[in-house]
């Protein structure tokens, strides 16, 4: 009987939700950040395109290309960037691998800094700081450290100035105040500069960044200054206002921001990706061609692409079980673009915080080096619309998928929690698991949102079943393709999936079609139920030793599944020597099983012509432990022909390979409409088998 945690249930806006809807508002958000563009007098082309891999090192990404087409005259400036495509709500595809961007954690706009303060946005950073002569105040922006009373009198008319803060009455009276200090520096400016116009405070500010052009420097800086809201709306939703030097302002008088308080905060995923790129392209482009008659400007249309597949903040998804991999679907970071390196990070933003409470949890974290730097948010986390934390929060759901799936949680303390939570993610496949007889009612309320287990989306048939794929067609016509085929997860470790329909099958919403040997029913399962007990056993048990039975080695009870890649080639001058004397078998069949010991190919340089090479010495190739062939498969574009037995083998085979994959692309072409079609084959590779050669000069046996 299922047992379900209610307490735990997931609702309709939960953490797996996050990044579809992050990633669904790209074509809005970049017409919305290119509007300042049209106001210089361009007319923009945005869409969003599915586009085909190109030759190098990224020609196995999923990606599309987002149309950023400028013109203005006869003059076309092409800004297209490819971004990463969105698989399963939830995943990317980087050169072949499947990556999961991590959300993460990353301060409001205003930040404190020991003794500075920041106004962070995506495009620049300002650092307001105090000096030790006058002017007291000052901004560093544009890589140049300058007044601040000098910017506003830039943005702002001297005698509005005098009367918003009541210049004539005033008089410092605490040194220490900021808001303060600035008020004696506007003093200082409006005695020394009454003749003023706004045009010789421009062109004194322009004179801070070069001697030359200070007028139309100052020009700039002011328009830069104006500008940043206007690129960078994900900022600007933080904002109170519409103006940075109005931020900056409110910030003086309020210059205090606590950084461990989570309601300072929010959750970044495709901002620091995709977004901040935009804004950044978007506000240079400005600042270049604000002026310019003839326009120009050059960007990297890879740029995107490139950082996805080196950033320490997009990981690979090396899941060795469900519960791991729903682990790294809920992991925050305080890492990556914008954030801290890990040899930086304050010790007290490691540190548990009393606003974590119903937000992140506080006790699944890694130990060592990431420990309080990679964090997970709670299923159910409640977020605004542009993913900053909520007022509210979770009273009743205070910890990750990982430590909800621990029984009796609220008995144990949270090192244990924590060490269990640990545990279950490393677990390996065993060859029989068990159905845990006593549960936490979590193990199926998250099993939806992994890749461990396939469901039917909608009521359909199922219309094509092979080693590799599932295809169901749905009652609307609409498809889905799963990849059914066992899997080699991170060095030796391994899954392998138990489909549970055939061919012609009805099938309904939500019914599983396959899942893992880690869930069973719907249910993840990852050990075995066992009689255990703690006692003194003659000091064997010291340290966390365990101490097992004999019929638990005897009876394989803990015996896991491996992969072993067991690959070879062979030359052109060189034959595979059969493995049986009564007919021609150079390797074992699929599903076969070799033993410890046993030879699984024999290879031999030989020729025809040479009688004498009958006596070169053969190379054989054993198993190193007890296996079961799972796959074979034969990528050549070069053999030896000389031996007809071997020649023939080799032809045949490559026949039958032909064939299974022409079935496949077949059924393929007559479920899905022409576009989509080939877009499934050729993201997999499979219109590779269309031709005559073979991708490799290599044979492969794979147990």
């Amino acid at each position: 009987m299922d047992i379900i945690n209610p307490i735990f249930k997931l609702r309709e806006n939960n953490v797996f939700r996050i990044r579809e809807r992050d990633y669904s508002r790209l074509v809005c958000l970049t017409k919305e950040i290119f509007k300042p563009v049209e106001e210089l007098g361009f007319t923009t082309e945005i869409d969003l395109k599915e586009v085909r891999s190109f030759s190098g090192e990224l020609s196995k990404t999923l990606r599309n290309k987002l149309i950023i087409k400028l013109q203005r005259g006869n003059t076309i400036i092409d800004l297209s960037l490819f971004v990463p495509k969105l698989v399963d709500r939830n995943y990317i595809i980087i050169n072949g691998r499947k990556k999961i961007p991590l959300f993460q954690l990353y301060d409001l706009p205003i930040v404190t800094r020991g003794n500075t303060l920041k106004f962070r946005t995506n495009v620049e950073t300002i650092t307001v700081s105090r000096a030790k002569e006058l002017p007291n105040i000052q901004i560093t922006f544009l890589k140049k450290k300058v007044p601040l009373v000098l910017v506003m009198l830039c943005c702002y008319d001297l005698q509005d100035v005098v009367e918003r803060f009541d210049l004539d009455n005033f008089k410092l009276k605490d040194k220490n105040n900021w808001m303060e200090l600035l008020l004696q520096d506007l003093c200082i400016y409006y005695q020394e500069s009454k003749d003023y116009k706004r045009e010789d405070f421009i062109h004194e500010l322009g004179r801070c960044y070069t001697s030359y052009g200070a007028m139309t420097k100052g020009k700039n800086v002011v328009y830069a200054l104006d500008l940043i809201p206007k690129v960078d709306l994900v900022t600007k939703s933080f904002m109170k206002t519409d103006s940075v030097l109005e931020e900056i302002l409110l910030l003086l008088q309020e210059p205090k921001v606590d950084d461990t308080e989570l309601i300072n905060k929010r959750v970044r995923c495709f901002e620091y990706m995709i977004y901040s790129k935009l804004s950044k392209l978007a506000f240079e482009f400005c600042l270049v061609n604000r002026t310019n008659k003839g326009p120009k400007f050059n960007t990297n249309s890879t740029q995107i692409l490139s950082e996805c597949n080196v950033s320490d903040i997009v990981h690979f998804d090396f899941s060795i079980n469900p519960v791991e991999e729903l682990t790294k679907l809920t992991r925050i970071s305080i890492l990556g673009p914008g954030g801290f390196s890990r040899e930086n990070v304050p010790p007290h933003l490691r540190d548990i915080s009393q606003s974590m409470f119903g937000r992140i949890c506080p006790v699944d974290t890694p130990d060592r080096d990431n420990c309080g730097v990679l964090q997970s948010l709670i299923p159910n986390v409640k977020l605004t619309n542009n993913l900053q934390f909520s007022e509210e929060y979770l009273t009743d759901q205070p910890v990750s998928v990982a430590v909800s799936m621990v029984p009796f949680l609220e008995h144990d303390d949270q090192t244990r929690l924590q060490m269990a939570s640990s545990q279950m993610r490393q677990a390996i496949l065993l060859r029989q698991p068990d159905i845990p007889m006593i549960k936490s009612g979590c193990e199926n309320l998250y099993t939806d949102e992994t890749q461990f287990i396939k469901r039917a989306r909608k009521n359909g048939e199922v219309v094509y079943i092979d080693k590799r794929f599932l295809i169901v067609v749905y009652d609307d016509n609409d498809t889905d393709i799963f990849d059914i085929c066992h899997r080699r997860i991170y060095i030796e470790h391994m899954d392998l999936m138990n489909v549970y329909v055939k061919v012609g099958d009805k099938v309904k919403r939500g019914d599983i079609l396959a899942e893992s040997n880690f869930c069973r029913k719907g249910n993840i399962i990852l050990g075995r139920n066992l009689l255990t007990g703690v006692s003194i056993y003659y000091g064997n048990n010291y340290e966390d030793s365990i101490v097992i039975s004999d019929r638990l080695v005897d009876e394989d009870v803990f015996t896991s599944i491996h992969f072993e890649d067991l690959s070879f080639s062979v030359s052109p001058n060189e034959v595979l020597l059969s493995l049986q004397e009564d007919c021609y078998k150079p390797l074992p069949n699929e599903l076969e099983q070799v033993e410890c010991g046993q030879t699984y190919a024999r290879i031999k340089a030989l020729t025809r012509d040479n009688i004498f090479s009958v006596f070169n010495e053969e190379k054989q190739l054993e198993a190193e432990r007890n296996l079961i062939i799972s796959e074979l498969q034969i990528f050549a574009t070069d053999w030896n022909t000389e031996i007809p037995e071997y020649d023939n083998w080799i032809r045949e085979y490559m026949q039958k390979q032909q064939g299974e994959e022409k079935l496949v692309t077949e059924t393929i072409k007559e479920v899905l409409p022409h576009a989509q079609a080939k877009s499934f084959i050729q993201d997999h590779g499979l219109e590779l088998f269309s031709t005559t050669s073979f991708r490799n000069k290599r044979e492969a046996v794979k147990g």
